[in-house]
């Protein structure tokens, strides 16, 4: 590097060494066109992605027995959880919430036919 004088500004630089010699680009080759697309067939609007659709009707003691088991393997799962009770009570209804959201039952769906008739 250079010597700095008195003044802290930089005198001279020494010369760098020779450089070693660049490999040079090659040539670019042939490219190829741009080929023409094709027609795009008619999308169909997101109308049957929202509907929910019961795979079966479930009776009431069967979603009594789904909110058991639920509640169940929540005490499985939260045995050796360092959660309060309180928190875990509201991971259990929030669950039970959710599943019981999609749940279609005898009634909903004697409900859901009689307003089909109207």
């Amino acid at each position: 590097m250079g010597k700095k004088s008195d003044d802290g500004k930089i005198g001279a630089i020494k010369g760098t060494g020779s450089t070693s010699n660049v490999q040079g680009a090659d040539s670019v080759g042939v490219v190829g066109g741009v080929k023409a697309t094709s027609s795009v067939g008619a999308v169909k609007g997101p109308g049957a992605i929202g509907k929910r659709r019961a795979t079966r009707i479930m009776s009431t003691a069967e979603r009594e027995n789904l909110m058991r088991l639920i509640n169940e393997e929540a005490e499985k799962l939260f045995e050796d959880s360092a959660m309060s009770p309180e928190r875990k009570e509201v991971l259990k209804s929030a669950v039970k919430m959710a599943v019981d959201a999609g749940i279609v039952t005898e009634d909903d769906a004697k409900e859901s036919d009689s307003t089909k008739k109207k």
